[in-house]
């Protein structure tokens, strides 16, 4: 019985993980959208959408009961990088620049962890994930400072 609950409760960690980066997404696409119509630049989603394609397919098999909390992420990280990229080239300089390359890092962790945690797991996996995951959040943090 303990064991049964241990991997239930491990099973929602990772549910309410995906759920607060979820909301971190929504949050930064709202903010790389001050003052920018989102998807100003539509064939910039279509390089993304074969990425996301791609990588959901190769990971469904493994995802079980996570296909649908996946599947909104999924969409969510797209967005949130599509609307970076988009600030970027429309409105060029630095703080731009960095929220985009700061999105893309982000992008990158998350789908790292995933082909660690639903395909197959490989040693360095933690230390790509986080590397990318922090230089993600430094260039973000350091585009509103240079803005």
């Amino acid at each position: 019985m303990l064991r049964m609950a241990v991997r239930a409760y491990t099973g929602n960690r990772f549910v309410a993980g995906l759920a607060c980066f979820l909301l971190t997404h929504l949050a930064y696409l709202g903010a790389f959208s001050s003052g920018l119509a989102i998807g100003t630049v539509p064939a910039l989603m279509v390089p993304l959408l074969v990425v996301m394609v791609a990588l959901l397919r190769y990971l469904w098999a493994g995802l079980g009961r996570h296909r649908g909390p996946v599947l909104v992420y999924s969409v969510a990280i797209v967005l949130m990088v599509w609307q970076a990229w988009g600030r970027s080239l429309l409105i060029p300089g630095p703080g731009a620049a960095l929220a985009a390359g700061g999105a893309t890092l982000f992008m990158l962790s998350d789908a790292i962890l995933a082909l660690n945690r639903f395909r197959r797991p490989f040693p360095a996996s933690r230390l790509l994930v986080m590397t990318s995951y922090v230089a993600a959040q430094a260039m973000i943090a350091l585009s509103v400072s240079t803005a």
